[in-house]
């Protein structure tokens, strides 16, 4: 699994938000995840990983070489994108809810 991305220029900085979400689909809302991400492409490139602290993360690279890539992401040892275990989505509580007063 992964995002395939499109074409990209060598030594051109790439920089994306990734918000991480429960085993429903809920986004969360805090930070302290382990959160890893690889540009796999002819030379696979680690990317810097930033924890925003309120459920997103900024995955930041510098592309070796032009053209298209895979970026794997995982959250907590889980590839991102990945479906529920039970395949069912409840509904989030909006965010009104689930904000503390």
């Amino acid at each position: 699994g992964g995002v395939t991305t499109g074409g990209m220029s060598r030594g051109v900085p790439v920089t994306l938000v990734v918000r991480a979400a429960d085993k429903y689909g809920c986004p969360l809302r805090a930070g302290g995840d382990a959160v890893t991400a690889t540009l796999k492409a002819r030379v696979d490139i680690s990317a810097a990983v930033v924890d925003k602290g309120d459920g997103t993360y900024e995955v930041s690279f510098t592309p070796t070489q032009p053209g298209p890539a895979l970026l794997q992401v995982t959250i907590n040892g889980a590839a991102v994108g990945a479906a529920p275990e039970d395949g069912l989505l409840p509904r989030c509580p909006s965010a009104a809810l689930a904000t503390p007063a």
